[in-house]
């Protein structure tokens, strides 16, 4: 129900007023009456009733004198005034400040209907423009924060022109971005954790330690399963940001939420965020160590220095694609997995170098699978998805292991594809130009394989060796050419492949049982 004040220095007014229509019927409902125009003005204050219905003259304030303030102060309020006089200056004087309606003492019932139903059409109309206004802010506003995550995703991902100014960013994006400093902070969740909740208790915090009070501009995100803030501050704000930041950390315990907090370095220049964030993927792996608490700060992080170098065994890449080459899954998931051991140990306390190690044997991978089929790809993709949702060391080392012998599996899989689909395209040659001069190191070269290699795949997929089904093809074309045709017998040779008429002869004689002139005659009977 929309709330209705009555103010009137006469009570009997204010009764008929109260009683004389069902307000309810109207979505309305009388919460305060009042007698004075001074007493009347606080009481709107704290009520902030939708219709207000006033007379004109009252002791305090007039009538015209409340609604004048009104319509200063609230002027979503809609006025409603009566009057015992049938003055036109009093009823101009009250729709120039905004009455919708001038009522005459004694108040008729169907005139005040009438005002009441206008009121409540006014007071729809505008619910509705409210309500379309919010839904287009909210829109808009969903919109901007899309836009925003996409362009500091682009940004953190070296996808976008690192050469922009905060002034361009403002401008695109509605932000308030200043010159100054910037940091990331980097919120690692655990892979299970509820993102969603904790980027809202996150929202929560930021406040909660004043971060946007001390801040020129901050941006909260998510990216790749990760929670990130962007703060921009001024010079004199740093070592107060840096404490808060600390503090926020403290009310996410790493076993209740958890979340790891990574202080980024301090840079001068959004276009550094391409450079920072390549900075920090490999501590994004610390979440996999053990560890004394759950913020590390940045001084913590610079104080190890750079990380050990020769984390893998030398030339890994081509023992991976040699195991994987040879089809053989066990020595490519072996050689993986002792590559994991040996940059396990090598990495030790730095908290960078696991991070680097793994991002190097992933590299690796990916690389021996460029320019290979859609379903290598797959598991290189796969595999990358899958190390970043880990929750241990021990499933990093069985996820490198699992996509070494998928790779194998694959590949063979390809090898044999490719094998067969090589005999195919050399069967179906044959067939249309067995009359030619063919070899088996001439056909081997077009499907480029070793000659010895392709004849043991041919003959494996076709159950004869090369010069069998090669001979099978050309006496069958002879045959029919000496059933069908009055060639002579060197013309017949020749167009089945044979230069040399007794080598044709002989070769026929084997095949068939009997000479080309006696199968001629022998089907012509």
């Amino acid at each position: 129900m929309d709330k209705v004040m009555i103010i009137d220095d006469e009570i009997w007014v204010t009764e008929v007023i109260r009683n004389i229509i069902d307000w309810k019927k109207f979505g309305f409902e009388i919460v305060s009456v009042c007698h004075d125009g001074e007493e009347a003005m606080s009481v709107i204050r704290e009520i902030q009733p939708e219709l207000l219905l006033t007379d004109i003259r009252m002791p305090g304030k007039t009538g015209l004198e409340i609604i004048q303030e009104v319509a200063e102060d609230f002027r979503e309020i809609l006025c409603v005034v009566i009057s015992g006089y049938n003055d036109f200056e009093y009823a101009r004087t009250a729709l120039s400040c905004g009455a919708i309606g001038y009522l005459l003492k004694p108040i008729d019932q169907k005139e005040l209907e009438r005002v009441v139903e206008k009121a409540r059409g006014i007071l729809e109309q505008s619910a509705a423009q409210r309500g379309a206004e919010l839904r287009m802010q909210e829109k808009y506003e969903q919109t901007m924060d899309t836009l925003r995550e996409q362009f500091f995703s682009g940004l953190l991902e070296g996808q976008m022109n690192q050469h922009i100014s905060c002034r361009d960013v403002n401008q695109r994006l509605k932000m308030k971005f200043k010159d100054g400093y910037y940091r990331l902070i980097w919120m690692l969740p655990s892979p299970k954790a509820d993102l969603r909740r904790l980027f809202a208790d996150v929202n929560k915090t930021i406040w909660k330690h004043q971060l946007p009070v001390l801040c020129s501009e901050i941006l909260p995100f998510i990216w790749r399963r990760k929670i990130l803030l962007l703060l921009n501050y001024e010079r004199e704000r740093r070592s107060e940001i840096g404490t808060r930041v600390a503090k926020m950390a403290q009310g996410f315990p790493a076993g209740v939420s958890g979340l790891i907090f990574l202080e980024g370095e301090e840079f001068s220049d959004l276009g550094k965020m391409t450079e920072e964030s390549r900075r920090m993927k490999p501590l994004e792996f610390i979440r996999l160590r053990e560890r004394a608490g759950n913020f590390y700060s940045s001084a913590y992080l610079k104080a190890y220095g750079e990380a050990p170098g020769n984390l893998l065994p030398p030339n890994l890449d081509i023992s991976i694609r040699q195991a994987v080459r040879s089809r053989n899954a066990a020595e490519a998931e072996k050689t993986v997995a002792d590559a994991y051991g040996h940059m396990s140990m090598r990495s030790g306390d730095h908290p960078a170098s696991y991070g680097e190690g793994i991002l190097k044997m992933v590299d690796i991978l990916k690389k021996s699978a460029q320019g290979c089929p859609d379903g290598i790809r797959m598991i290189v993709a796969e595999m990358t998805e899958d190390i970043e949702a880990a929750e241990s060391q021990e499933e990093i080392k069985e996820i490198f292991c699992r996509t070494a012998r998928r790779l194998t599996e694959e590949n063979s899989d390809m090898d044999e594809k490719r094998e067969k689909t090589a005999v195919e395209w050399i069967r179906d040659y044959i067939d249309r130009h067995y009359s030619g001069s063919i070899s088996l190191t001439d056909m081997s070269e077009m499907v480029h394989l070793n000659a010895n290699y392709f004849s043991d795949i041919f003959h494996r997929e076709t159950g004869k060796s090369f010069k069998e089904y090669l001979t099978s093809v050309r006496m069958e074309a002879a045959k029919t050419l000496l059933r069908q045709t009055g060639y002579k017998q060197g013309e017949v040779a020749a167009m089945a492949g044979y230069r040399d008429v007794k080598h044709f002869t002989r070769v026929f004689k084997k095949y068939v049982g009997i000479s080309p002139s006696e199968y001629r005659k022998l089907m012509r009977e």
